[in-house]
């Protein structure tokens, strides 16, 4: 994060909340307010790091291999069940990879109660405050020297398999740090802590709301070969209209290809045609589908743009990541598909990652 606010939360509703304007890597402003008081800061109009009090989460080291998110987040909640006891469903899982700790990739999980993230979430929606990140404090305060580090209604061993203790189960020095300085260290730490906004905490854009109908847009489209440009400045209105013209026009043309009547997802039917050969596949098609099943595996990756060039037989994409390095995984994905997937630069924009990409077929001039 370039530019934005980052607010450190009290353990307690009448706790004070300390907040810091973070703009191009240093601390220009600090100020202290309160929970109920928070909505003044959303005049700034800046995007938002919460960083939680630690005693409400763990962050565990884990060795399930990767898989889909679901599947894995599972996976991990069986493989800590002795040190969990609370029924799982009641659990988000924020999971981090490959982190680097004494030298050594390590596979982290940071669990916490999906009731302190919806309260979070609404919280923050009620004050108008655009939030990008969640992070624990401790993970947050990774890297202060000495540990541990006095925030004023906490004890903070910073790390990313830290932890945090209310003062009363402390006995022992302290690193009692300002105000900026611990907000400088949080600054710093944004771009590598574990962001807990994940699968359905996921922070979501303006668009959000009409891209899933935006993506059956272009499945449906591909079966035509149009070249088409979707995503940006649609309202949702227009795009579901557009949704129905467009899957009118599917049924039709399956039916005149196969002389049946068209099932209820024509879209499908007549991709399944094409992979059998009874109907000729598109390039626009072939590369959706590469598209697609790439990002399946992808709950905090989007597709905020997408249109073909026929000219070139190239979709151009343009996405949005967590991280600078979700981006070099979607590249390794989009091959392991069947593409040449060629990333442009990632850059950061408005508290997210934002690149443009061109999809080509493999192996294609």
């Amino acid at each position: 994060m370039r530019e934005g606010l980052i607010l450190v939360l009290p353990g307690t509703a009448a706790g004070p909340l300390f907040w810091g304007h973070w703009r191009e890597g240093q601390i220009n402003e600090t100020g202290q307010t309160t929970l109920a008081e928070a909505g003044e800061l959303a005049t700034k109009n800046l995007p938002v790091a919460l960083i939680l009090p630690g005693q409400n989460a763990q962050t565990f080291a884990h060795d399930i291999p990767k898989m889909r998110r679901r599947e894995r987040e599972k996976a991990v909640l069986y493989s800590l069940e002795d040190s969990l006891s609370v029924p799982f469903e009641t659990l988000h899982v924020a999971m981090q990879d490959e982190v680097m700790i004494e030298e050594s990739p390590v596979n982290l999980a940071t669990v916490i109660s999906k009731t302190l993230m919806d309260e979070a979430g609404d919280w923050a929606r009620e004050n108008g405050l655009n939030v990008q990140q969640i992070l624990t404090d401790y993970d947050a305060l990774t890297g202060t020297e000495p540990s541990p580090l006095a925030l004023p209604d906490r004890v903070v061993y910073g790390g990313p398999l830290g932890h945090s203790l209310d003062p009363d189960w402390y006995d022992g020095p302290v690193n009692a740090a300002d105000q900026a300085t611990v907000l400088t260290a949080i600054g710093k730490r944004l771009s590598y802590a574990n962001n807990l906004m994940q699968g359905v905490y996921a922070p979501k854009s303006a668009l959000s709301g009409t891209l899933a109908k935006g993506m059956r847009v272009a499945a449906l489209a591909a079966c035509f070969g149009l070249a088409v440009l979707i995503f940006e400045g649609l309202q949702a209105r227009a795009i579901s209209k557009q949704a129905e013209d467009v899957q009118t026009q599917t049924a039709r043309f399956y039916t005149a290809q196969t002389g049946q009547p068209a099932p209820d997802n024509p879209a499908r039917a007549v991709a399944q045609a094409a992979r059998s050969g009874n109907v000729a596949p598109t390039q626009f098609l072939i590369l959706s589908d590469i598209a697609f099943r790439a990002l399946a595996e992808f709950d905090d990756v989007a597709i905020e743009r997408l249109s073909f060039q026929d000219s070139r037989n190239e979709l151009q994409l343009r996405l949005t990541y967590p991280s600078f390095e979700r981006a070099e995984a979607v590249q390794q994905a989009m091959q392991k598909a069947g593409g040449d997937f060629t990333p442009g630069g990632v850059r950061e924009q408005s508290g997210r990652f934002v690149g443009e990409a061109v999809l080509k077929i493999a192996g294609a001039s």
